[in-house]
């Protein structure tokens, strides 16, 4: 019954064959050529787990973002909090942006060019263009940073 099915599957050309010099591993069809180019084409070892990395981008974070609407405008008010024991500049900040029915619109980035020491600092003014009406602002993350 099974090989019925295959064959049946391979005259209507839903199943592909390996073509003659292929070698079959697994659910991977090695060529001759493949092999030829010197491919590795056996499983290797697990990567091992990179050791965790302290990126200054990591340790900076936004919360409490708030909007307001005005003049074609949305404004918001954030607080970034620095958890890194130096001050950090060249903040730069993702925003994702919703329609009155809760759609996400798309996300906009800006830089906080002051520099924040480490704790909480409240930013304010920050100003992205509201594409269509209605446009709600959301959450928002840290997508760069540098040590001061």
């Amino acid at each position: 019954m099974r090989s019925v099915a295959l064959t049946l599957l391979l005259s209507l050309g839903l199943l592909l064959a390996p073509a003659a010099g292929e070698m079959r591993l697994g659910p991977r069809t090695w060529s001759a050529a493949t092999r030829a180019a010197g491919f590795d084409q056996t499983p290797g070892p697990a990567p091992a787990a990179a050791p965790p990395t302290d990126r200054t981008v990591d340790n900076v974070t936004v919360s409490r973002p708030t909007w307001h609407r005005g003049g074609g405008l949305l404004y918001g008010e954030v607080t970034i909090r620095n958890h890194n024991p130096y001050a950090v500049r060249h903040v730069i900040i993702s925003c994702d942006f919703f329609d009155e029915w809760g759609n996400k619109i798309g996300s906009k980035g800006t830089a906080l060019e002051r520099p924040i020491s480490p704790g909480r600092t409240r930013f304010s003014g920050i100003q992205f263009s509201a594409t269509i009406h209605n446009m709600e602002g959301g959450a928002c993350r840290v997508i760069s940073a540098e040590p001061l």
